[in-house]
C-alpha cells in the first residue's frame, strides 16, 4: 500500500517529467525573481534567456504591442497556474510550495534543459534584478529591435535608449552569450 508521502512524490516526479522546456523556463524565471514576478518581467527575462541559449533572437518570440512576446511562455503560465505550481498573488505570479518541490526535483535530476537554464539564469539575473520593469523592457528593445516594430511605446523607449543608459548591459549580455 502506498503512503501519502509516496503519492505526493509520485505526483511531483510525474509533473516534473511532463514539463515542457517553456514550463521549466517560466518556473525558474519566477524563482530567480525571488519567487514572485509580473508577466512582463517573465516575458522579457524569458526572451533574454532564450536568446543567450540559442545564440540569436529566439523564434519563440515575436513582435507584439510592448516588444518581444512568447505565446509559449504565456501558455506555460496558464499551465503552471492550472497545475498548482504557481498562483496569482497581488497581481504577480508566485511560486507555490508545490512549485518549489518541482524545482527541487528538477535540481536533483538535473536534466539538460534545466541545467542549461539554471546556468544562464544564475549568470544573467543578478544585474537584471536591479532593473525596474520599464528598464527591463527598454533593454529588450536595445537587444532585439526587430521585436519592437509593432510596439505602442516604441518612441518613448527610443528616447530612453538615446540616453545611452543601457550600453553596459548590452556588453554584459554579449559576454554571457560567449560562455
Amino acid at each position: 500500500m502506498r503512503t501519502k508521502k509516496n503519492n505526493y512524490e509520485d505526483f511531483i516526479k510525474e509533473d516534473a517529467e511532463e514539463m515542457s522546456y517553456y514550463d521549466k523556463l517560466t518556473l525558474i524565471t519566477i524563482k530567480s525573481e525571488g519567487g514572485k514576478s509580473r508577466a512582463t518581467r517573465i516575458q522579457k527575462l524569458g526572451l533574454i534567456i532564450n536568446a543567450i541559449k540559442e545564440g540569436k533572437t529566439p523564434s519563440s518570440h515575436g513582435p507584439y504591442f510592448y516588444g518581444g512576446f512568447s505565446d509559449d511562455i504565456e501558455e506555460s503560465l496558464n499551465y503552471l497556474l492550472e497545475s498548482g505550481m504557481i498562483k496569482i498573488e497581488n497581481g504577480e505570479y508566485a511560486l507555490t510550495e508545490y512549485g518549489r518541490k518541482i524545482l527541487e526535483y528538477l535540481e536533483k535530476k538535473l536534466d539538460d534543459d534545466y541545467k542549461k537554464l539554471k546556468e544562464i539564469v544564475e549568470d544573467i539575473t543578478p544585474p537584471l534584478k536591479k532593473l525596474n520593469d520599464r528598464d527591463l523592457v527598454t533593454l529588450t528593445y536595445l537587444l532585439f529591435p526587430e521585436l519592437a516594430k509593432n510596439s505602442l511605446i516604441k518612441e518613448e523607449i527610443e528616447k530612453i535608449l538615446e540616453s545611452g543608459k543601457f550600453k553596459s548591459f548590452k556588453i554584459y549580455i554579449e559576454d554571457v552569450k560567449k560562455k
